[in-house]
């Protein structure tokens, strides 16, 4: 036998890992994803601002409560969503999102739904805090839903007023002391 004849030297066997194969392809497409999403998040001066008037004078025309309005916000508090929801059963659900001077984040809600659905549905497993008397009336202070946030709940008769969010317990004793 020559040196010709000589067969090729082998090499080992390789054995696919299909998971490590699988985390690093991913790896590939999501770091850049990730680092958009942090980078390009919008912040609160980027946020639309609405008008949400239109929504309050439907609600007004439509619900089986009175609706009420802030009035004489303290300057720098902006609108950035409203939203008109009916319910089965001809209930209604109004909903307007403020950003505060601070660019903190508050939804006010207001609802003839059922009370305890409406806590539970806007602030999960959300505990009662304490009270808080706003215009004379007593509000129910809540944890929110997230670590940091905030809900002030007043059960009215005929419905409920919920304000909920990051923003301070005075931003959002703001916002409820200018309801009307």
């Amino acid at each position: 036998m020559t040196s010709d004849d000589a067969a090729p030297p082998t090499r080992p066997i390789r054995r696919p890992n299909l998971a490590r194969d699988i985390a690093l392809s991913l790896s590939v497409l999501l770091l850049p994803l990730l680092l958009l999403m942090a980078f390009c998040r919008p912040t609160g001066s980027e946020l639309p601002t609405v008008d949400p008037n239109r929504t309050y004078q439907a609600a007004k025309a439509e619900a089986k409560f009175p609706v009420l309005v802030p009035i004489s916000l303290p300057a720098g508090w902006r609108a950035t969503n409203a939203t008109l929801n009916r319910l089965e059963g001809g209930g209604l659900t109004v909903r307007v999102s403020y950003l505060t001077p601070g660019d903190r984040f508050v939804q006010l809600v207001q609802s003839d739904a059922d009370s305890e659905d409406l806590i539970v549905d806007e602030l999960g497993a959300g505990k009662i805090q304490g009270t808080n008397e706003i215009r004379g009336e007593q509000w129910q202070r809540y944890s929110g839903r997230r670590d940091g946030e905030t809900a002030l709940v007043w059960l009215r008769p005929e419905s409920t007023v919920l304000a909920s969010g990051d923003a301070t317990v005075n931003e959002l004793t703001a916002l409820t002391s200018a309801l009307r």
